[in-house]
């Protein structure tokens, strides 16, 4: 599996803050932790990260990439299909990315919570939720029967479907973990075609 981290060094900080965050979050998340985590000494740690702020940046980065990654992907072996079987896509690969990256998936809630606390962290994940909006939205315009719609109906369409993948993953990730439940996958999915097509 791709850790979306660098090689090296870096790569073991990250990924003991990664376990760190998932197992001891919010008590001992900080960066004597993070260096007695990584087996590095704390002046070691400090030469590769000021603090813990830059660190979640970088976990952030790579959470970010790692969705993104699967998505496109996702996304391009169903080119050619219809808009709303694309959006259909863009939640298959919600749930495919819990499987193939379940660590960045379970602290999907943590970093929620930490962009209130961390500034940067905060700006880079309303980045990750607008692109999301608007790749959805995107999709939608090039809908045929929603041409027709004005373009605040198609943004609030595109909205609900967003809360709804981003709700049920969360939903999801609370109730079962990474055994994905398909029967909630296809409540989503019926969800979105009443939402697109109401």
């Amino acid at each position: 599996m791709k850790t979306f981290f660098e090689d090296g060094i870096k790569s073991i900080i990250l990924n003991s803050a990664v376990d760190l965050l998932l197992d001891k979050w919010p008590v001992q998340f900080n960066m004597a932790s993070i260096a007695r985590q990584a087996g590095i000494s704390k002046p070691r740690l400090a030469y590769h990260f000021q603090d813990t702020e830059q660190i979640l940046t970088e976990i952030m980065k790579a959470w970010a990439m790692s969705g993104q990654f699967v998505t496109e992907t996702t996304l391009a072996k169903n080119m050619g299909q219809s808009s709303e079987q694309l959006i259909e896509s863009i939640l298959d690969a919600t749930f495919l990315w819990l499987k193939q990256y379940p660590k960045f998936a379970k602290l999907s809630p943590i970093l929620i919570h930490l962009a209130h606390v961390y500034p940067q962290v905060g700006e880079m994940q309303s980045m990750v939720m607008s692109v999301g909006l608007k790749r959805i939205e995107n999709i939608l315009s090039n809908t045929v029967f929603l041409k027709k719609i004005s373009q605040e109906k198609l943004a609030s369409k595109a909205k609900g479907i967003h809360l709804l993948i981003v709700g049920g993953f969360l939903y999801q990730l609370a109730t079962k973990g990474e055994k994905v439940d398909q029967k909630s996958i296809e409540r989503i999915k019926e969800s979105i075609h009443i939402l697109i097509h109401q």
